[in-house]
């Protein structure tokens, strides 16, 4: 079985969706690891519309959950729309530590 290694997706306001997705798509780096994604899947999914890319994104809840099949698994990573008289100290989004 091969390493499961993520790939954040990154800003979603730059190329880092777009980079991550073909980089996960592409047969040089599937026949080293299974790549994860982590990111948002909206963006994601936009991106992959946009760019004309036919990728299958399955979110799934846990790492234990990637299985190497022909989709890219997404870990899923909601985008944080922080509004500057909203922030806090305290973090919008926590994800549970069962999650990675």
């Amino acid at each position: 079985m091969l390493p499961i290694v993520a790939i954040a997706t990154g800003d979603p306001a730059g190329i880092g969706p777009e980079i991550s997705l073909k980089a996960a798509l592409d047969p040089r780096v599937r026949a080293l690891c299974q790549p994860l994604l982590v990111g948002d899947p909206d963006v994601l999914a936009r991106q992959a519309k946009s760019c004309g890319i036919d990728a299958h994104i399955h979110v799934i809840e846990t790492v234990g959950e990637t299985n190497g099949d022909a989709g890219v698994p997404l870990l899923a990573v909601p985008v944080l729309v922080v509004r500057p008289r909203s922030c806090s100290p305290e973090p919008s989004v926590r994800v549970p530590p069962e999650r990675l």
